[in-house]
């Protein structure tokens, strides 16, 4: 049976290999790379806080394998992502723009930003 830890050392594992990318380096330090995967891969078996939390039954739709276990989901923490490092023009980030501002059709026209 699939417990947390388990989560968590086979998403820490997954990640050792990242641990050689510079690019990676250059945003987390080399310990944090594991963490981070393993943190990852634990954070979707939360909802079973929440479930006793909020008394909300098992085979309900926001239950454990329902809505935060579906691709929707993934789409949505994905592009929440990016939105969080959203800068409004005019706005002073040093010369350096966050990622998450970098469209696919901007980094086909302008190439890679430096922080890939």
């Amino acid at each position: 049976m699939a417990s947390a830890i388990t989560h968590f050392v086979v998403g820490a594992a997954l990640a050792l290999p990242a641990v050689k990318s510079r690019a990676i380096r250059s945003v987390l330090p080399r310990w944090a790379i594991p963490v981070t995967s393993g943190l990852l891969a634990v954070a979707p078996d939360l909802d079973t806080w929440a479930m006793q939390v909020f008394e909300i039954p098992h085979g309900s739709f926001l239950g454990h394998r329902g809505f935060f276990h579906s691709p929707f989901f993934l789409v949505l923490l994905a592009a929440a992502r990016p939105a969080k490092n959203y800068t409004r023009p005019g706005q002073n980030t040093g010369g350096v723009r966050p990622l998450g501002t970098w469209t696919p059709r901007r980094i086909a026209a302008e190439g890679c930003p430096p922080q890939c």
